[in-house]
């Protein structure tokens, strides 16, 4: 065995190995963060970094080495040591056990003082699952298109990366991944126009994450991500307001738009979902630089020289103002916007490609052409020829078409392009004509966002929209009406039919808010007007096509043209709400339907029963598509009560007699994941908005809170003395209503498990509650057949 093989060898087995310090400048002081005003806002204790960098795949393994990966994280040690951080440490080519016992030491030694400034820093291949879950990738994990279970064991999860952000108690944390893989694991946040100033909620606790790049992006042989943050702090490039500091935020916009010049990759930045953990900022603290020597006069500068002098003198103020500048015209051919361009940065950085457009008139050099730097002479790439002097010679003809990707800060949401419903925002690429064209992204309890972009023919844009919650008066709610729905109680009827708001998903709102479904133990569903709490129509209209026996669930199709019905005559029925006829009924179930919904896109239902399956059923033609489980192993060993669709469709929810709640994929009907912790039965199960959580209430009492990558409990709501009937997350996933058998429904915050309000107004057991679309209204039902809706006028 070589020395060099030993070297290594004593690193991999001592698990980390201590990063040499780069010593800071004597004048660097403290990590004191002040405002502009010159008050101390927060004063950092120490400041700790674990750089982790896998570069030396295991051979056979499927995965390509990264070899510049070495000499890149010693730049970012480098510039980590400039800007305050005295323990730096540096792990490299780690196994799965390695990769874990590195991030759980490094938390247990630095992550419980409260004072600390803690940075994670992880280079090498990263991957996302079919499930969405987005993993680190260790230097013995094997291709997962090969062996996905092996693959499964040997990766770390991005989930587990949150769970261990959450136990450190250090003010500010900061998640760096040279990787690609998708973000959802944390709240993508759409990134500010300009950098945002320090102000004192800065000095509030964070989690913050920003990755490479997002999932099938292509990996390019030697990173760019990597060198660009060691810019952006060696060398002050993210300090995008000039105040002395590089703040968490200023660093993802500067390497969403220095990446994206010279990749095709395209950073994304957010931080952990919960809001106690995502108020702050973190704040590197820039060394102060002495001024550089003036000129003698005897010495004049040719152009190039007087140039490169400006360009050092620029400050970080000039320099995000000459990008604000060219980003809004770097997509047009109008050459008087290049002329204004010239006239106000005449030594730019992209000076002379502007006056190149000017001369030629029309051309315009694609982005990832033109990689330019404030060291390097202009260039341009190969999609437009070479020619001396930077003139255009024999330009390729430019693409025909145009893209665009609309990001924005909530889930859910609703993309219209030029009036047309494109789906939800996220890195998919929309294909267009060039020219001008309208977005507007909408959801209810958020005001809509609209703005106009102009993309030139070959060009991309990225909108990135940000939803203001329209949050509701939660403190000033009341009674808005209350109706005796269905008539004569449960204990009027011990004879007959039991005619009480049925459990769960009894209750629910149309699309557009304006129309309240409820469907009771007399067998029918009824339509009601929420404004007025008139009745508007009776499922069936005369009697015809009735249920035979309880309707036990309700619901909406996503047009609002259709609604849904489940019973205990073991159907399934599909009515038109315009008419209030039977459109179709579906049969398969030998047992009671206790729980129904509709997918995503409104062209399946589900349904949940008392014989312990689940079904899927096509709408169009009422057949059933598949049962759950496909093959009868991992099935419930008890009655399935309630079910849900996950806003994307592509899992299903079920929660059971049980006790235990099964996720399962509704392409194959395989289970995916159990969860396990409730103590009696499941009675209610609902996904939260963004689809990465669930929700559960139970007869013991209690609901938990889960994560649905990970399988694991997140947080326990303790408060009703009587068993939990159903449950809803609110539409903007802050909050969680629950009904219960004490009479009482109650409204909780989902970050802090914290209980908002209790309202006591029915007199029975709660059956079922729902939230508005836009979150401003409730409604709920009870064993009396009465429904109250709740809200400020």
């Amino acid at each position: 065995m070589n020395s060099k093989t030993r070297i290594i060898l004593l690193c991999l087995l001592s698990g980390v190995a201590l990063f040499p310090s780069f010593a800071p400048a004597a004048d660097r002081g403290l990590q004191i963060v002040r405002t502009s005003a010159g008050e101390e806002l927060l004063r950092y204790g120490k400041s700790h970094a674990l750089l982790v960098g896998v570069s030396d795949y295991r051979w056979g393994s499927g995965w390509k080495d990264l070899d510049s990966i070495p000499g890149e994280l010693d730049r970012v040690a480098e510039a980590l040591s400039a800007v305050g951080f005295k323990e730096i440490i540096r792990v490299m080519d780690p196994d799965d056990d390695e990769l874990r016992a590195a991030f759980e030491n490094f938390k247990d030694e630095y992550g419980f003082d409260e004072n600390n400034r803690l940075l994670f820093f992880f280079a090498g291949h990263g991957h996302t699952d079919q499930d969405g879950t987005g993993y680190l990738v260790p230097r013995d994990a094997p291709d997962p298109r090969r062996n996905r279970k092996g693959f499964l064991k040997k990766a770390l999860a991005m989930s587990q990366i949150l769970a261990w952000a959450r136990q450190i108690k250090a003010r500010h944390a900061l998640f760096l991944f040279d990787s690609c893989f998708s973000g959802s694991v944390f709240r993508e946040r759409s990134l500010p126009k300009e950098p945002p100033h320090i102000t004192r909620l800065t000095a509030r606790r964070v989690r913050q994450f920003i990755t490479a790049g997002s999932a099938d992006e292509p990996v390019p042989a030697r990173s760019t991500f990597a060198p660009a943050f060691s810019d952006a702090l060696a060398h002050g490039k993210g300090d995008l307001d000039g105040d002395g500091y590089v703040t968490g935020m200023e660093l993802g916009l500067h390497l969403e738009a220095e990446v994206a010049k010279y990749t095709q990759q395209t950073p994304q930045f957010g931080k952990i979902d919960e809001y106690e953990l995502s108020q702050g900022d973190f704040v590197f603290v820039l060394p102060k630089e002495p001024e550089p020597p003036k000129p003698k006069a005897s010495q004049p500068k040719s152009d190039p020289e007087i140039r490169m002098a400006d360009a050092a003198r620029d400050s970080p103020v000039d320099r995000a103002m000459e990008l604000e500048f060219w980003n809004g015209i770097k997509e047009s051919q109008d050459p008087a916007l290049y002329r204004a361009y010239v006239d106000k940065f005449p030594n730019g950085t992209f000076a002379v490609i502007a006056k190149n457009r000017i001369e030629v008139g029309w051309a315009k050099a694609p982005e990832a052409a033109v990689p330019i730097t404030q060291h390097d002479p202009p260039i341009t790439g190969s999609k437009m020829g070479t020619a001396p002097d930077g003139a255009f010679a024999h330009p390729t003809p430019l693409s025909k078409t145009a893209r665009l990707i609309v990001r924005s800060n909530v889930f859910g949401d609703t993309v219209t392009i030029d009036g047309n419903p494109v789906g939800v925002s996220g890195p998919d690429i929309h294909t267009l004509a060039p020219g001008e064209h309208t977005i507007r992204v909408e959801k209810p309890g958020f005001e809509t966002f609209e703005t106009r972009v102009r993309i030139a023919a070959g060009g991309k844009a990225i909108v990135r929209a940000r939803l203001l919650s329209t949050a509701p008066d939660y403190a000033n709610w009341r009674v808005l009406w209350r109706i005796e729905a269905h008539l004569g109680g449960i204990e009027a009827h011990l004879g007959g039919n039991e005619v009480a708001i049925c459990l769960d998903d009894c209750i629910r709102f149309s699309p557009d808010g304006r129309r309240l479904l409820s469907g009771s133990w007399d067998n029918a569903l009824k339509l009601w007007d929420v404004a007025s709490g008139e009745i508007i129509r009776t499922f069936p209209r005369n009697g015809a096509d009735q249920h035979s026996s309880d309707v036990n669930s309700v619901a909406f199709s996503p047009d609002g043209r259709t609604v849904l019905s489940g019973s205990s005559d073991h159907t399934l029925k599909l009515w038109d709400v315009a008419s209030s006829e039977e459109m179709r009924t579906l049969r398969g179930h030998s047992a009671l339907v206790s729980s129904a919904a509709f997918s995503p896109n409104g062209r399946t239902v589900l349904s949940g029963s008392f014989d312990n399956t689940l079904k899927l059923w096509d709408v169009a033609s009422g057949g059933e598509i598949r049962t759950f489980p496909k093959n009868g192993t991992n099935q419930h060993s008890a009655e399935v009560n309630s079910v849900a669709f996950s806003p994307d469709g592509r899992m299903v929810l079920s929660g059971s007699g049980d006790h235990i709640l099964k996720l399962w994929d509704t392409g194959s009907g395989r289970a995916v994941r159990t969860f396990r912790g409730h103590s009696a039965w499941v009675s209610s199960v609902a996904f939260s908005p963004d689809g990465r959580r669930i929700l559960s209430g139970s007869r013991d009492n209690t609901l938990k809170l889960w994560d649905v990558a990970s399988g694991e409990e997140m947080r326990i709501f303790r408060g009703h003395s009587a068993e939990v009937n159903s449950v809803a997350f609110s539409p903007d996933g802050r909050m969680v209503l629950s009904g219960s058998r004490d009479n009482t429904l109650k409204l909780w915050n989902v970050a802090s498990g914290e209980e908002i309000r209790t309202f006591r107004e029915h007199s029975d057991e709660v059956k079922s509650v729902a939230f508005s679309p836009d979150g401003r209204r409730a409604a709920s039902g009870d064993r009396d057949g009465v429904i109250i809706l709740w809200g400020v006028e």
